[in-house]
This record gives C-alpha cells, sequence and structure tokens, in this order.
C-alpha cells in the first residue's frame, strides 16, 4: 500500500461517517453523538498524520508549496467547524447544516487533493518513498489515536 490508497481510506471513511450521521436524524442522541465523536477524531488524526509525513516533504518542493499551504488552511477550517459542532447541540436542525457544511467543505477538499496534490506528488516520490509514507502514516495515526 502507498500513501495515495491510505490517504483515500481515510476519505472514504469520513464520507461513510457524514452519511451516517446524515441519515442519523431519528435515531437517539447518543447515536448521532457517537457518530459526530468518530468523525471528528478521524478526521483530526488524519489531518495531524497526513500533515507531518505527506504535507511536510511537499511544503519544501516549489511546485507544491502553495498548494500544501492551501490544504492546510483547510484543514483549520474543518478543525475549527468541529469544534463549533461540539460545543453545539446536535438536535438542532442549524447542527445538521453545519454538518452539510463541514461536509462540502470535506470533499472539497478531497476532491482538491486527490486531484492537484496526488497528481504532482507522484512525480515527486519514488514508489518506495509512497509506499514508506504510508508506514509512516499509519504509524502516526495509531500514536494520535
Amino acid at each position: 500500500m502507498d500513501i495515495y490508497q491510505a490517504l483515500k481510506e481515510d476519505h472514504q471513511e469520513a464520507k461513510k461517517l457524514f452519511a451516517e450521521i446524515e441519515q442519523s436524524s431519528g435515531k437517539t442522541n447518543d447515536s448521532r453523538e457517537k457518530l459526530f465523536t468518530t468523525l471528528k477524531e478521524a478526521l483530526e488524526n488524519h489531518s495531524q498524520a497526513e500533515e507531518k509525513v505527506f504535507y511536510a516533504p511537499l511544503k519544501k518542493k516549489e511546485e507544491t508549496k502553495d498548494k500544501i499551504e492551501h490544504a492546510k488552511k483547510e484543514h483549520q477550517k474543518v478543525t475549527k467547524m468541529l469544534n463549533e459542532l461540539e460545543s453545539m447541540d446536535n438536535k438542532d436542525d442549524q447542527w445538521l447544516k453545519k454538518v452539510s457544511q463541514l461536509k462540502e467543505d470535506v470533499q472539497h477538499h478531497i476532491q482538491e487533493e486527490e486531484g492537484e496534490i496526488f497528481k504532482k506528488a507522484q512525480g515527486i516520490f519514488s514508489k518506495e518513498q509512497a509506499e514508506e509514507m504510508a508506514r509512516q502514516f499509519k504509524q502516526a495515526k495509531k500514536q494520535k489515536a
């Protein structure tokens, strides 16, 4: 497995969690809270590990420096929204609207990352480097969990 596959797996997991939260409107408050807690932890662990393992070397390259700065700002926005959601009542309609906005922001980030950033990174990292980065990424996520 390489870093691109590892990141895509996390992206798919986040999409699945968003779908489960959006379908939880009739479920108990506890169910929605557990799903949100899982999503928040997954996104935070993903972002931190990704920045450490994948973004750090790309930030040093002229051809990817600006894209990585933009991606890191998106991570910060997601973290801010997660914290806002955590302090809101998840039974409130505004909470679900904010979750939908967060989902859109995350999907936008995923599209840019899997498209533009992955494409440029594949021209920078060898197959072996990409495989080693996947190992480091998974290890960094375990340390956060």
